[in-house]
């Protein structure tokens, strides 16, 4: 795992879009009030004084037809007086306006004149900002919260009987203190209502200018757009997809209380302008390292100081692709960092056709290295780029130390100043053992006591010991994934978590007498934590044995990875949907089998997939040959083509017409060609390969590759250019070509079928790629007809 720190740069102010606001207005009912008999606004209420305690308030009421007949009332009691124009805010209005007449009732008594005659003015200005300012009503709303109509509802109550006009001695000090309350309440509401509008205002006038200048930066905006699509990159790498996975337990963040050592090293590394420009974090897998990356990511998202990122994973193909990690990071950081290295990657960008090509050193330099250092006087402070799990590439046996002395080159470009060491580095596996025992400890009690909650009603109920937290800890070693792994065992067993904890103990403490010559110390109990896992799920009389380690290395050796439906239709027969979810359903301590039937179904830590494909390390018994599964994967592949390409026009489009102008291209895609489809068209070549580099290939799977190449080549071709990857079938045949002149299968028809797909497929590339159906209406009458694809 490796992460880059960036000099300080000036961050700007992030795009917001144009928000319209309108005023809004509560519609409330209330009683009726009256004067002597004879209502001000309405007839009187029949119901009593006592009755009217229990309905009165407005914010109670439920009944429309009250409510419509509550707001004509006081609208045509507004408009009697001449109040206010109803333009704006005629409801809020019309409230404030009610208020306002009744207490001018009580301005005539003498003892209220000076108190009542200043909040009158007050909420005459009031009335009039209402009718005038758009903006008002949904400020008073904001402010007022029900309070104007409760008062109403007081003083309808009070002129009722006749309160508002009496004089002193006739009104209890009840009465006076209700009416002084009041009209403090209405004091404070004006005045925060005044603040709160003036600030609108404000904010009005910035959003103003804000949109003037979105206004003036879209036209450059959607150019950059177009652009910045040159730079192929991954999403899956996206930190964003890793929360995603965190839902089925893929990805996580540290748990609170624990690595606090590492992540403070890391924060402080982050967070000051020192002399430490690549940060390398070392270990063995399963010692928590994308746990800690993810951490950080957090933590420099929290402070203003993201960059960009990169989490590699063999689960997807760009995600395990190193030539895409520095495209992808540059893209990021045109969205992250300010304008001005955007506007410097963009001059690059429109002077390539083909931006991304090249070796990786001048990926770096190129599109990183360069347009930073044109803006570095720019910088205020870090950005930081995040870069996890470089081990989980593949790419033309590019590993991490190459990758690692590549930044380690290059890392004085990273900076203005002049460096005293030029990288730092921690091997988690060489952290102080005791602390790592402690935060394994933290994680497993938290773990077991949530399985402990799960399971406390049953009988008999889950339990466990502080002796037996140490036992864990102990074997766990410097391995988070042995404490993770085993408790989402224990958590997976329906029946009965006590019991198999107590035989999963016992076993770890036999185990501990002595070690396998092939085993390493540090995986030992790793190593029979999973072996203890398939003894559970595989039993040696078990007759579906064969079935479910076939589920499980088709899921462990897919090239991307498929849901359980998905599956199902790629390996076909016997695999249906619900055999997939049954001989699954003992291993999901190891393999997330999601919920939802649309999310894939992959391993939860790489290590499990080492141990079950690792000669020495695997038990015999559930050793995975992946060679000979690649074989069967491919086999199915070639299957899946040939029985869905059975029409030259797949997606039964008009002819000749430019892809960009079908407005429901991606409804046809995803109608005529099901991810099963699209996966055995993308990966077969990637099965193959791993095929012939381990083993020569079956009598089967070559009468299958000869089969697709005589029959299905064009129709596979024109299926890519549909669905938009054509430009994955030139590096497809090369390769395929590539390994029949390798492992000296001298089979000429197929070679030459080769060759000329990719020969015709260069020549007419544009137009096949943008227009449908161009491999046949196009290319291929151009072709000589003394060619092999042409016959």
């Amino acid at each position: 795992m490796q992460w880059i720190k960036l000099p300080r740069i000036e961050p700007l102010n992030p795009g917001r879009a144009t928000v319209i606001r309108t005023a809004q207005t509560t519609v409330l009912a209330s009683g009726h009030p009256s004067n002597n008999g004879s209502s001000l606004l309405g007839p009187p209420q029949k119901s009593s004084p006592s009755n009217r305690g229990s309905s009165s308030s407005l914010n109670k009421r439920n009944d429309s037809t009250v409510k419509i007949d509550r707001v004509l009332g006081l609208t045509r009691y507004v408009l009697d007086i001449g109040a206010i124009a109803a333009e704006f805010n005629p409801i809020a209005k019309a409230v404030v306006a009610g208020v306002t007449k009744l207490l001018k009732v009580a301005e005539g008594v003498r003892e209220n004149k000076h108190t009542i005659g200043t909040i009158t003015t007050r909420l005459e200005h009031l009335i009039n900002i209402l009718g005038t300012d758009p903006t008002a009503g949904a400020v008073f709303d904001s402010v007022n919260n029900g309070r104007f109509e409760k008062m109403l509802d007081q003083l309808e109550e009070m002129d009722h009987q006749g309160l508002l006009r009496s004089v002193v001695g006739s009104a209890s000090d009840t009465d006076k203190k209700q009416l002084e309350d009041m009209t403090r309440d209405i004091h404070a509401i004006i005045t925060e209502f005044q603040l709160k509008l003036q600030l609108e205002h404000r904010e009005r006038l910035l959003e103003m200018r804000r949109c003037m200048e979105e206004v003036h930066g879209g036209v450059k905006d959607a150019e950059a757009v177009v652009v910045l699509s040159k730079l192929k990159h991954s999403e899956d790498a996206a930190y964003e997809k890793g929360q995603q996975e965190t839902m089925a337990g893929k990805r996580t963040a540290c748990l609170i209380g624990t690595r606090m050592e590492v992540l403070k090293r890391l924060e402080v590394w982050v967070s000051t302008n020192g002399d430490h420009r690549v940060y390398w974090l070392n270990g063995m897998a399963g010692t928590g390292k994308s746990t800690i990356a993810d951490s950080l990511v957090q933590f420099t998202f929290t402070h203003g100081l993201y960059g960009a990122s990169f989490f590699c994973s063999r689960d997807f193909e760009s995600a395990r692709n190193v030539h895409l990690i520095f495209p992808t990071i540059a893209h990021e950081l045109a969205h992250t960092l300010p304008s001005v290295y955007r506007d410097e990657l963009l001059k690059f960008l429109k002077s390539r056709a083909n931006p991304t090509l090249g070796s990786l050193e001048q990926q770096l330099t190129n599109l990183i290295l360069e347009p930073l250092q044109k803006v570095s006087h720019l910088f205020k402070h870090n950005y930081t780029i995040i870069i996890d799990a470089l081990d989980e590439c593949d790419n033309d046996h590019v590993r991490p130390l190459p990758f690692i002395v590549l930044l380690l080159k290059h890392v004085e470009d990273f900076t203005r100043a002049e460096l005293r060491k030029y990288q730092d580095r921690l091997d988690l596996h060489d952290e102080p053992l005791a602390l790592v025992a402690r935060d394994i400890w933290t994680y497993t009690q938290a773990r077991l006591h949530e399985i402990y909650m799960d399971h406390a009603h049953e009988d008999p109920p889950f339990w466990y010991t502080n002796d037996e937290v140490a036992t864990i800890v102990e074997h766990a070693g410097a391995l988070f994934i042995f404490a993770a792994t085993l408790c989402k065992f224990i958590n997976s067993c329906l029946y009965f978590p006590r019991r198999h904890l107590d035989q999963l103990l016992t076993e770890l403490t036999l185990s501990s007498s002595g070690t396998s010559a092939t085993q390493t110390k540090a995986t030992q109990h790793l190593d029979l934590l999973y072996r203890h896992v398939l003894s559970e799920a595989i039993r040696e009389d078990d007759e579906d044995k064969d079935h479910v380690l076939f589920v499980v290395a088709s899921v462990l050796l897919l090239s991307q990875p498929l849901s359980c439906g998905d599956l199902a239709a790629l390996l076909g027969g016997f695999y249906t949907f619900g055999v997939i979810q049954a001989l699954l359903k003992h291993l999901r301590s190891v393999i997330a089998v999601p919920a939802d039937l649309g999310k894939p179904v992959r391993a939860f830590h790489a290590s499990f997939e080492d141990y079950v494909t690792t000669r020495g390390r695997a038990d015999d018994r559930f050793y995975i040959d992946p060679a000979s599964h690649h074989a069967k994967l491919a086999l199915r592949c070639f299957t899946v083509m040939s029985t869905a390409l059975t029409e030259d026009n797949i997606c039964r489009l008009p002819l000749s017409v430019h892809y960009s102008g079908i407005s429901d291209l991606k409804e046809h895609c995803s109608r005529y060609i099901p991810h099963t489809l699209a996966y055995a068209s993308y990966f077969w070549v990637d099965h193959l390969a791993k095929v012939l580099t381990e083993s020569s290939m079956s009598e089967d799977l070559a009468k299958a590759l000869h089969v697709f190449l005589t029959k299905n080549l064009l129709r596979w071709i024109n299926l890519l250019a549909t669905s938009g990857k054509l430009d994955r079938c030139i590096p497809m045949l090369a390769i395929m070509r590539k390994l029949l002149l390798k492992y000296q299968l001298r089979d000429h028809e197929l070679f030459s079928l080769i060759y000329d797909a990719e020969r015709l497929v260069d020549k007419f590339y544009d137009l096949i790629h943008d227009f449908t159906m161009q491999v046949y209406i196009s290319a291929l009458p151009f072709v000589p007809r003394n060619t092999s694809i042409y016959k």
